[in-house]
């Protein structure tokens, strides 16, 4: 039996993905339907150490410009609470239309 281009497409994506190869000049392929569904999406491995290094970090932009943080953390509490709002008044799934 005769693969599908489709088929080879998808068989390729599964082998670079269980490889552990992403992101090494890899683009992700199209379904030959020309419908523009990803079939696999390359990602990055991460460290286990990452998140800390990420809030170290964190610390170290709030301790450089602490007006600017601030102002920041209050527009995505502010925003939060609007969206928390609505989804409170409009009902639970109104928000995801």
């Amino acid at each position: 039996m005769k693969q599908s281009k489709n088929d080879k497409k998808i068989s390729e994506n599964e082998n670079i993905a269980s490889s552990g190869k992403v992101n090494e000049g890899y683009n992700p392929v199209n379904t030959s339907d020309g419908d523009g569904r990803l079939i696999v999406a390359p990602c990055n491995t991460l460290e286990f150490k990452a998140p800390i290094k990420w809030l170290k970090l964190a610390w170290k932009d709030i301790k450089a410009a602490p007006k600017v943080s601030m102002a920041w953390g209050f527009i995505i509490a502010l925003a939060s609470l609007v969206v928390a709002l609505l989804a409170f008044k409009l009902g639970k799934f109104a928000l995801l239309a």
